[in-house]
């Protein structure tokens, strides 16, 4: 081979090395070139967790039907209140574990559209394992809708209730008087919630047993 054909095989070998330390990445000191750096994964919403269940043992009287006793699945343990004063109202939050009653006093209604009104909790009464009652005038509204569960399965139980004006009279009732609801919740309303009391130990107690 001649000096010519010497330099040409040279020059292809060049070329080939040249162009697979360009396809690994190398750049010949051993160190590799970073690739393309990766999308972004953008999280819109943020990561949302299901709120933890706690199971309550009660017994729910409801308007006009046999008690039911079960659990209810709540995903909070206490519970903000106003308790009705002489003068004006308290602000309070109170834990489950302490309460032994809540019982529906009154419920106040609205006007959703012509002849239909709702009617929500407007009264209470909280009833605590120490004693102690209070009437309040302003509860949480996660307590107007409640999931509860027997042996029948789980399935949702209100506090609220509809009615509507038939003429001069309430259509679930046939009563005249425009107030009769407030106080006379149509069948299968939650009236009392009796909270079953339980010999659960936190682990502080049961250490010093």
């Amino acid at each position: 081979m001649n000096d010519a054909g010497k330099k040409l095989l040279l020059l292809c070998m060049l070329l080939m090395a040249t162009a697979l330390i360009g396809a690994s990445g190398d750049d010949g000191s051993g160190v590799r070139a970073p690739g393309e750096p990766a999308a972004p994964a953008v999280d819109v919403g943020g990561e949302r967790k299901a709120p933890v269940e706690v199971n309550y043992p009660v017994t729910l009287t409801m308007a006009k039907q046999e008690p039911l006793a079960g659990s209810l699945l709540l995903p909070f343990d206490s519970i903000d209140v106003e308790i009705l004063a002489r003068t004006s109202g308290r602000n309070l939050s109170i834990a489950l574990a302490s309460i032994r009653t809540i019982e529906y006093m009154r419920w106040s209604g609205t006007l959703r559209r012509k002849n239909e009104y709702a009617f929500y909790p407007a009264l209470v009464t909280i009833t605590l394992r120490d004693g102690k009652a209070y009437p309040c005038t302003r509860v949480t509204p996660a307590l107007d809708r409640l999931v509860f569960q027997d042996e029948g399965g789980k399935r949702v139980l209100y506090a609220y209730f509809y009615d509507y004006r038939d003429g001069d009279k309430w259509k679930n009732s046939g009563a005249a008087d425009m107030k009769y609801p407030e106080t006379n919740p149509v069948v299968g309303t939650i009236v009392r919630i009796d909270f079953t009391a339980t010999d659960m130990k936190s682990p502080l107690e049961m250490l010093f047993r």
